[in-house]
């Protein structure tokens, strides 16, 4: 007994000479090492059906502010399984979430987008920057407009005017028409991390030179230069813009200067709480979600699928240069494109990419929390 007092008073007396200061920074260590223990830890698991414990920030309604949500059952994100009823589950969840009430006035360029199959049944929402090509491709084989044989030689423009003469759009049918294809054919997008989309749209648009980003410097270039650089130099071709001028153009809420499909939200494009997509497929499991799509319109099709490294076109390129883009952008606006993009997010089962949320701790005195939770990240209408 004598010697575990003695113990109690050697350690009462150890606490008692921890300089007093030493105490008090204890607490503020250990909240400062949370948001980076989180993102440690709770890495994208490997396997497409587990749970998604990273960080996910979700809105709610709390005035302007925007919620850091980690494990509540109703928000949290999975990993989707290959499966239509999952998908046509979480969007009808999630849709109701958004006040979807139901209504199906489906819009001029909603029409436009959905590319459709009659003999296999099928409708494709068209979304740029989410191997589009691929599909227009495999949209010419199933109606007839290509083989097997020369499907992969056909070059990217000449898919894209063959696309565009050859595939039926939904705009072409009638009300009721319409209508019998949304109920009983099976409806398909095929998506992209937001952040990742953007700026790929970015670099293919203003980066490089072609014929496509000619017209994209000379549409949109010139008038970002003009309307969001200080003490901008006249440019006639549009060259040179800095990926903060174009997220400021996106963010401006009077801007002068219009949106477009290759950088506008999937939410607006495919309306997927009007629509109802049977499945959704992921720019990041490509291959499988393919050959799972495949399976369900036309099975007794049997053809390889290049991968983007046989296409000399690949994915990945655009995520090795995910810091060194936004890294440029304020934490302010890196949040502002969150509240753009966030149906996206929520509809189409993303979380916040590691890149991006380790960018945000980055010589940070607040934690995560704090961060994303601060009054002057106001919402985006």
């Amino acid at each position: 007994m004598r010697l575990l007092q003695r113990a109690n008073g050697a350690t009462a007396s150890t606490i008692m000479r921890i300089p007093i200061r030493l105490l008090i920074a204890i607490p503020t260590v250990i909240g400062a090492l949370a948001p980076i223990l989180l993102l440690l830890t709770n890495y994208w698991p490997s396997t497409r059906h587990h749970t998604d414990s990273r960080l996910l920030v979700t809105s709610f309604s709390d005035g302007n502010r925007v919620g850091l949500q980690t494990g509540d059952a109703d928000v949290k994100v999975t990993s989707a399984p290959v499966s239509p009823e999952w998908w046509r589950n979480h969007l009808k969840i999630n849709c109701r979430k958004l006040g979807y009430n139901g209504n199906r006035n489906f819009s001029k360029t909603l029409l436009q987008n959905i590319i459709v199959d009659d003999r296999h049944k099928a409708m494709y929402c068209l979304i740029p920057k989410v191997a589009s090509t691929t599909w227009r491709r495999i949209f010419l084989l199933l109606s007839g407009y290509a083989s097997v044989e020369n499907i992969t030689s056909i070059l990217p423009n000449e898919i894209y005017d063959k696309s565009n003469k050859y595939l039926k759009r939904l705009s072409v049918y009638t009300k009721e028409e319409i209508e019998y294809r949304v109920d009983n054919y099976f409806k398909f997008v095929f998506v992209r991390e937001p952040y990742e989309r953007l700026l790929s749209a970015f670099r293919n648009k203003f980066l490089v030179n072609t014929n496509s980003s000619s017209y994209f410097k000379g549409r949109f270039g010139k008038k970002i230069i003009k309307n969001y650089r200080f003490e901008p130099e006249s440019d006639p071709d549009g060259n040179g813009v800095k990926f903060s001028e174009f997220v400021d153009y996106l963010l401006d809420k009077k801007r002068k200067i219009a949106m477009n499909e290759h950088w506008e939200t999937f939410y607006k494009m495919c309306a997927p709480c009007k629509i109802k997509y049977d499945f959704v497929g992921k720019m990041e499991s490509m291959l499988s979600d393919t050959d799972f799509v495949l399976s369900q319109i036309s099975p007794e099709i049997k053809f390889h699928l290049p991968s983007r490294t046989e296409l000399r076109y690949s994915h990945n390129k655009t995520s090795d240069f995910m810091k060194d883009f936004y890294r440029q952008l304020s934490r302010h606006s890196i949040f502002k494109l969150y509240q753009m993009y966030r149906n996206d997010f929520l509809l189409f089962n993303y979380s916040i990419p590691l890149e991006i949320l380790n960018i945000l701790s980055e010589n940070s005195t607040h934690s995560l929390e704090k961060i994303i939770s601060k009054n002057e990240i106001i919402d985006y209408v």
